[in-house]
């Protein structure tokens, strides 16, 4: 009997719950690793929550486990909840890595708070693990696994990033308390600033989906040629 996840995924299912569980290895690794790092003394008080990049960390994850559930139980309810999991988290990957790796080559002082030192800085091989891999392994599953790519709606999909945007304002402002800073310097500013800034960021996630979304075909086009089109007229 042929597996439901033929129709959507090029891997046939046990090699796509391998791919899954190297990403859930390294993932949770990486997860593990962060957490057990000591946070410099102006941010211990709120904790590892408060970073962006560890909260995406956790949806990855998140988003991991659904993919590996669609494969042992793959209906359709665990099968949409998988493509609002997998588009949700892209956008907040791409971000991530657009942001800390820009600021990280050429503004360093907007990531790293000043008393840090680089020999306090975080291990390259954790670095990566966080920052890079995440991104690259979501890419991977949906540009070149996966065969169609999101088609969410449009106003669902700017519902979700006002959500997940003013639902990381509302944890920095219950996690951090004077005289704690915020857990990047670029954000200790006028509230009225921030607010600008998460704005901003809100909409550059809005457009990182619609790009993805719009980006999928080319990109499978590009690599498979003829059997993009001959894949979706079956489907």
């Amino acid at each position: 009997m042929t597996h439901p996840l033929s129709k959507i995924n090029r891997l046939n299912h046990k090699s796509y719950l391998f791919f899954n569980l190297i990403g859930l290895t390294i993932t949770s690794l990486a997860l593990n690793a962060i957490f057990s790092l000591p946070l410099p003394k102006e941010l211990e008080s709120a904790g590892h929550f408060q970073f962006l990049t560890n909260l995406s960390l956790i949806f990855t994850i998140i988003t991991i486990l659904s993919n590996i559930i669609t494969v042992i139980y793959p209906n359709s309810l665990i099968l949409g909840l998988n493509i609002y999991l997998n588009a949700i988290t892209i956008i907040l990957e791409t971000l991530v890595a657009l942001i800390y790796w820009i600021l990280r080559i050429f503004f360093i002082y907007l990531i790293i708070p000043k008393g840090v030192k680089p020999e306090n800085f975080i291990p390259l091989y954790i670095d990566m693990s966080i920052h890079l891999f995440p991104i690259t392994f979501l890419s991977i599953d949906y540009y070149l696994i996966k065969f169609k790519n999101f088609n969410i709606n449009s106003k669902i999909v700017f519902g979700l990033v006002i959500g997940l945007t003013s639902s990381y304002w509302i944890l920095l402002e219950s996690l951090i308390k004077p005289p704690a800073s915020y857990p990047y310097p670029f954000l200790n500013v006028d509230t009225k600033e921030r607010v600008i800034i998460f704005v901003i960021v809100g909409v550059f996630g809005f457009l990182f989906y619609q790009i993805s979304n719009n980006l999928h075909k080319p990109i499978q086009s590009l690599i498979y040629g003829k059997q993009v089109e001959e894949k979706t007229k079956n489907n």
